[in-house]
């Protein structure tokens, strides 16, 4: 099974955990929530949650939401007009280190809706903790507001969900855990050539599934390189992260950065597009991404890993 085969397993699996309900929280009243979410992977996690249908607004370019949403702008440039007409209880969004814009905090203070603010993640356990904690795990806990599946009111829906999260890495963890581990870059850009670097959340889920990122050794998490520079880092697969992207093609102007250079990857033909609708997500939907990264370094795991998959889908 290629890493196509298992994107249309895992679009099954995604769609299996954003339908469940989880037990006696089925019966909850959840009908007042009116949700805009500023943030993709938390748009994400809304429907992982199985409440997809609770959303009546979202932020531009947000491949995670049902289609046909209104849209409000972005973090930065909110139409607060659209936003307040939507009439949301909530409204979800991601931080670094500032706060939410100040029109938003207005509007939350004025009683308009309940702001909830995460600070943006930068490693799988921050994606965890946005998503759900048990009583008493207080683990690498940041301060902000209580975990999603707690503000939303499906504290036992977020913990089945980060279960089956947690099940499925560490599952894909052992598969690869004593595989040769080759020098991967993980290409985020394309002029110039842009890569996932130390420090984020997709350089940690590449050592999960038995890869080593080729750009360890830089200063930020974002590093670019010229032709030269990818010289030097010599990768052994090279992976395009690029959400809906095309397959390959002759004169492909995404290869242009790389085309005929003499590094194993060009070399063995092991340069792959990872197409994944939320691929950039720091999300629940990191394990469907984790196995389509560990396919396309452990083509001969394939079969494995979509088992792996289905099993926990089946949970």
């Amino acid at each position: 099974m290629g890493v196509a085969a298992l994107l249309l397993l895992t679009a099954a699996v995604a769609l299996c955990v954003g339908c469940e309900r989880a037990g006696d929280e089925a019966a909850n009243d959840d009908g007042e929530l009116r949700l805009v979410s500023l943030a993709p992977g938390l748009t994400q996690m809304v429907v992982d949650l199985g409440l997809g249908d609770r959303l009546v607004g979202v932020a531009e370019h947000d491949a995670s939401a049902p289609r046909g949403l209104p849209v409000v702008g972005n973090y930065a440039d909110v139409n607060t007009e659209r936003l307040v007409g939507l009439s949301p209880t909530h409204v979800l969004t991601l931080t670094t280190t500032r706060e939410p814009p100040r029109r938003l905090r207005e509007l939350a203070e004025a009683g308009r809706f309940e702001l909830v603010a995460y600070r943006f993640p930068f490693s799988i356990d921050d994606v965890r903790q946005t998503l759900h904690r048990d009583a008493g795990d207080t683990g690498d806990a940041r301060p902000g507001p209580p975990p999603l599946g707690e503000a939303l009111g499906v504290p036992e829906r977020a913990r089945v969900l980060l279960a089956r999260f947690d099940a499925s890495l560490g599952a894909l963890r052992e598969l690869t855990a004593d595989r040769d581990r080759p020098r991967v870059l993980l290409v985020i850009g394309h002029t110039p050539l842009m890569a996932s670097g130390p420090g984020t959340v997709h350089d940690q889920l590449l050592e999960w599934v038995g890869g080593r990122n080729a750009t360890a050794g830089a200063s930020v998490t974002a590093p670019t390189y010229d032709r030269e520079g990818v010289l030097s880092l010599s990768p052994e697969v090279i992976l395009l992260l690029s959400p809906d992207a095309p397959p390959l093609h002759d004169g492909d102007a995404r290869l242009r950065a790389i085309r005929d250079l003499p590094v194993p990857a060009m070399r063995d033909d092991r340069v792959y597009v990872i197409n994944h609708p939320q691929v950039l997500l720091a999300s629940t939907s990191l394990p469907e991404v984790a196995a389509t990264l560990a396919t396309a370094i452990h083509p001969d795991l394939a079969d494995e890993i979509a088992a792996v998959m289905a099993d926990h889908a089946a949970e």
